[in-house]
């Protein structure tokens, strides 16, 4: 059985292994790690092989990853990938990686605030997530319902959408609950978007501000 895991921001992790035993007594009995990963030193690959042998099928990531870390001394180095990484490769093998233990989930609640610090905060955190610097989550927007004394706020242009062009009148139209619907232009639509207009340089600045003051906790 074989398994595979690509580490975001990282490398390859693929993990072959046999088992024996019976139904959910089911033991590793064979073990072999391989990947486009670094390792220094060399032969700790064979102490993470051995990590794996006795392992039941049932094991957790965090089982796995604290086997393979009781296993490997003080002085080896695991660059591009790490315990749980061979963890997940290893329950994927197992055809066990859709388990609900093996995912964890961050939501953040809806806040109200600026539409360019919405922008902003897209792009912050969706470059955090690729370079596995947060886990994956899920970001609620509050926007106020638009009445009679306050309409519906005006649309937030992304980083590849002009303010102006992009969401200006005659460009798009109102739809229901205060939704904008914008059309572009073949062209923009080929080219990803019209130009950047002065008026995303407010977006630009929030988004360097918030990359150097928002500390994400590191996802393994």
């Amino acid at each position: 059985m074989r398994g595979e895991y690509k580490v975001p921001g990282g490398k390859l992790v693929a993990v072959e292994i046999e088992t024996q035993g019976g139904g959910t007594g089911d033991r590793i009995t064979e073990a072999f790690v391989s990947g486009d990963f670094f390792l220094e030193p060399d032969e700790a690959l064979e102490d993470i092989n051995g990590a794996l042998l006795g392992l039941g099928v049932d094991s957790s990531v965090d089982d796995i990853a604290t086997a393979i870390r009781q296993r490997l001394s003080d002085d080896v180095s695991l660059i591009g990938f790490s315990p749980e990484a061979v963890g997940i490769a290893v329950r994927r093998a197992l055809g066990k990686a859709s388990s609900w233990e093996d995912h964890h989930f961050d939501l953040i609640g809806p806040v109200s605030m600026d539409p360019r610090m919405h922008v902003a905060l897209d792009e912050v955190l969706a470059r955090k997530v690729a370079r596995g610097e947060a886990g994956q989550g899920r970001r609620g927007r509050a926007e106020p319902e638009p009445t009679a004394e306050r309409p519906a706020p005006r649309p937030a242009a992304g980083r590849s959408a002009a303010l102006r062009e992009g969401a200006g009148p005659g460009r798009g139209a109102w739809t229901g609950r205060g939704a904008w619907r914008c059309r572009c232009s073949r062209r923009e639509r080929r080219t990803g978007g019209p130009r950047d207009a002065p008026g995303t340089a407010g977006v630009h600045e929030l988004r360097r501000g918030l990359q150097r003051l928002l500390p994400l906790p590191h996802c393994g």
